[in-house]
């Protein structure tokens, strides 16, 4: 009878963990983990979660990527931080069962209706949680920021949480949508003077100016991609130094 109570336990506690993360209902966010990219110091080729290994104290940058998956701009965001030494995490959103594209970049449209931004911000919410609660399990694993671009950036901004990120990243997102994240949280937004998604811009300042740590990094001229960018590598290179 003990032995069965006991397996009657995990049962509803692998139940309730795995509906911990079912956003919006039906969207279970724990393959966006499961297929993500990892970037690990010290390697070559990028690999997956399974394969993080790491023999000494690791700081880590959970990258939430763009509404058409990763690309280029991710990848080398992904490079970037990676020689500088930090463990690069890249959930894989659209690895998700029912997640569909809600972008069209042909057009600079942020939403094509495809999903409701409810539904989307919750599911990527969760995933960057969900990351985080993995990588913690990891005893090797130090602070952990989380950074993002476009779609993933504006992502970023639906942050709740307190003392879990050690700073937030958002690249090209002008914080046009809802801001959540807590005064005391670091973040550095990085965005175009003019940027084709974004006819309305510079909301950064106006959401974050009162909190503790904000810093704005405004790149000349147009544009919506800011990988290889020396400008925007400088500043991400130096809020993770000081955070």
């Amino acid at each position: 009878m003990k032995y069965l109570f006991t397996i009657v336990f995990l049962l509803v506690t692998k139940t309730l963990y795995a509906q911990e993360y079912m956003a919006a209902g039906r969207f279970d966010v724990r393959p966006s983990w499961e297929d993500a990219t990892v970037y690990i110091p010290g390697k070559i080729f990028p690999t997956n979660t399974k394969a993080i290994e790491l023999t000494a104290q690791t700081d880590v940058v959970v990258f939430m990527h763009g509404c058409t998956g990763i690309k280029g701009d991710e990848v080398a965001w992904a490079k970037f931080l990676n020689d500088l030494g930090y463990l690069v995490v890249l959930p894989n959103s659209l690895a998700i069962k029912g997640r569909v594209v809600n972008c069209s970049p042909s057009s600079f449209t942020t939403t094509n209706g495809s999903m409701s931004p409810a539904d989307l911000f919750m599911i990527r919410a969760r995933e960057f949680r969900y990351s985080f609660d993995q990588l913690r399990k990891n005893p090797s694993v130090g602070k952990i920021f989380l950074a993002g671009f476009s779609e993933g950036a504006a992502t970023v901004h639906f942050y709740r949480g307190k003392g879990l990120f050690a700073g937030l990243i958002s690249i090209s997102s002008f914080c046009r949508g809802p801001v959540s994240a807590p005064r005391d949280a670091p973040i550095l937004t990085i965005d175009y003077e003019q940027d084709p998604y974004f006819p309305t811009k510079y909301l950064c300042e106006e959401k974050y100016g009162s909190h503790d740590s904000f810093t704005k990094v405004i790149l000349d001229g147009g544009g919506h991609e800011a990988a290889r960018n020396k400008k925007a590598e400088q500043a991400v290179k130096e809020f993770l130094s000081k955070n």
